[in-house]
């Protein structure tokens, strides 16, 4: 039972972890250490509870769905288009910050080459392997999460010596001056949500039942290992880096040895590749399915979108990311505080997973995401 519960585990952070960990750097760099750590805990608090309270809506919920099925469940027809809008843009967006990052990592490993080839090499190489079998794709979801924490564990222990020598005591104190800033892109890097179904349809299967216990450790558990490996990535950047980049990258060039770069390098487009085609698959997906798009059409959205989106102007890694994380990612996690209240008015069973005594909590979690959503149109209208 416990290496079924640690594979779960490690399931759903691999779901989570991403290119979301590149921009965690300069968020604490920008807000100081301890403010970003704050950050952080916080928003590991929001996304445990979004997905206990998602666990919940899946348990309670005759079938098997995905999330477009629960909104159209919960909330009509028109609720389910809004959220596969949601769902297809932000995936859009999400693309373009892989084509951006994509440009460092190439870089590293390929320093010759221009950044705009670069660019439309990995656009090339991504977009071909979307429209591949499926079957072809799913080997490499394991190694996505390998190479993670391979570049995590690299850079940490490069970097941990020297974290607290580069680190000022004014970069340790709380700095309240970023405002709302860090929590757009911690949401963008704490995203993993379709992991939650799967999840829960493991038990389901497997025992017959639902073990309620087992997948509260598995959801708990799998966020704040992700947390515990940001946080060490975090250290390692900074340690290594005179000055943060908002890719992570640009920073370690002058002080890490070649021969570090080349496999960081490689490592993260390897990353970067796979998670783009995940990404990619699943847009094309609910483009099929859910908008009954026709396949040539549905290809050149996910194929030519993120690319006409990058030259469209929308370069910058950072905000990319908290555009997403700030928009898209808040607006999912309101859905589902949403379908949760409609369940407990709906659904037959009572609660399994979370407690109605946690509304207070559900409350101030939805007003952190409502401050940051409207801090992220802000910043976008301004």
């Amino acid at each position: 039972m416990y290496k079924r519960i640690f594979l779960l585990i490690g399931l759903l952070v691999g779901s989570i972890i991403g290119a979301g960990v590149f921009a965690l750097p300069f968020v604490f760099s920008q807000s100081g250490f301890l403010t970003g750590l704050a950050y952080l805990s916080v928003s590991v608090l929001i996304y445990i509870l979004l997905y206990l309270l998602y666990a919940d809506i899946v348990v309670r919920t005759e079938g098997e769905h995905r999330f477009v099925g629960y909104t159209r469940i919960y909330f009509g027809k028109v609720a389910s288009w809004f959220s596969v809008l949601v769902a297809i843009l932000g995936a859009m967006v999400s693309l373009t910050a892989y084509l951006v990052l994509s440009i460092s990592f190439m870089s590293l490993v390929f320093p010759s080459l221009s950044h705009s080839v670069s660019l439309l090499a990995f656009w090339a190489i991504g977009s071909f392997a979307i429209f591949l079998k499926l079957k072809r794709i799913v080997a490499f979801e394991f190694f996505v999460t390998i190479a993670m924490l391979g570049i995590v564990f690299l850079i940490f222990v490069l970097g941990a010596d020297t974290f607290f020598e580069n680190l000022s005591v004014g970069e340790f104190v709380f700095n309240f001056k970023a405002g709302a800033l860090p929590f757009a892109p911690i949401f963008y890097a704490l995203g993993g949500m379709v992991a939650i179904p799967s999840i829960v349809q493991y038990f389901r299967v497997t025992h017959g039942s639902h073990n309620y216990s087992a997948m509260r450790t598995v959801i708990i558990w799998g966020v704040i290992s992700v947390a515990v490996v940001y946080t060490l990535f975090v250290i390692g950047v900074i340690g290594l880096s005179d000055v943060i980049s908002t890719d992570s990258v640009g920073g370690l060039l002058s002080s890490v040895p070649a021969y570090v770069l080349v496999s960081l390098g490689t490592l993260g487009l390897f990353s970067l590749i796979t998670s783009y085609i995940a990404i990619g698959l699943d847009t094309a997906k609910s483009l099929k399915y859910d908008l009954n798009i026709h396949h040539t059409l549905r290809a050149l959205i996910v194929v030519l979108a993120p690319l006409g989106i990058y030259t469209a102007g929308f370069t910058d890694f950072f905000k990319l990311i908290s555009f997403t994380g700030g928009i898209f990612s808040v607006l999912v996690s309101m859905m589902i505080m949403g379908m949760w209240l409609r369940v407990a008015t709906l659904a037959k069973e009572p609660t399994k997973i979370i407690k109605h005594t946690h509304t207070w909590f559900i409350a101030g979690a939805f007003v952190i995401l409502l401050a940051t959503l409207i801090n992220e149109v802000f910043q976008l209208i301004f």
